[in-house]
């Protein structure tokens, strides 16, 4: 009688413990699912730290050159022009043409750059792009910073004719101001410094490079150089 009775309260109870367990069970796998979604969450927030960290670096970086054209040149002009009260001749108004263009290739490139901080909530756009153009017109600005801060150093940039390619403006011109910076940058001193960019064709496919005789790169962090892109 005793063992029967038993065999029925664990009969009694054993539904209601299978409840129990469904519960529980199922309970774990939504804490499960809610972990999943925190952790995709967070590297999410990783990976937009990292691009407000580039896009940071890259505002610094972009914006200084034609910032040192329009302090270097509006400070000529003053002490030329201004405090010695000499008329403004060809040459003085050459640094005024020379200040317009800068500023209006920083308000070019604000504009890129707010481009790029949108980049996470719109799909890159696909349209041919003048990259000579392009080019001659960053080492216009580099030329100009050069001028400014380092004005007994030459160098020469050498830009081939009519390269074009497919892809998104924004970046490409981005890519561009990074590559061609640093040549200039890292060929200082070299005696004729030259910087070139050019293309190699190869059939149906063609590699753009950007080559100078500078300092070169130290191949252990080139995977580091694209980072931004």
């Amino acid at each position: 009688a005793i063992a029967n009775s038993a065999r029925l309260t664990a009969d009694a109870a054993s539904p209601q413990t299978t409840e129990l367990q469904t519960k529980l069970d199922d309970r774990e796998r939504e804490l499960a699912d809610r972990t999943r979604e925190l952790a995709g969450r967070v590297r999410e927030l990783d990976n937009a730290g990292r691009e407000l960290d580039s896009l940071a670096h890259s505002v610094s970086h972009d914006l200084r050159a034609p910032l040192r054209v329009v302090d270097g040149f509006a400070t000529i002009v003053l002490e030329d022009y201004g405090d010695r009260g000499k008329p403004l001749d060809d040459v003085g108004r050459d640094h005024l043409r020379r200040i317009v263009a800068a500023s209006q290739r920083m308000n070019s490139m604000i504009d890129t750059l707010l481009n790029l901080s949108r980049m996470t909530s719109r799909e890159l756009a696909s349209e041919r792009v003048d990259l000579s153009q392009i080019a001659r017109e960053l080492a216009d600005d580099l030329r100009d910073d050069l001028r400014i801060r380092e004005p007994t150093r030459a160098i020469e940039f050498v830009v081939a004719p009519g390269l074009r390619a497919d892809g998104d403006p924004t970046l490409l011109r981005l890519v561009l101001q990074n590559l061609l910076g640093n040549a200039a940058k890292f060929s200082a001193r070299s005696r004729d410094a030259r910087v070139e960019f050019g293309c190699r064709q190869d059939g149906a496919s063609a590699e753009f490079y950007v080559r100078d005789n500078g300092a070169g790169f130290d191949m252990r962090f080139a995977e580091k150089l694209f980072g931004m892109f």
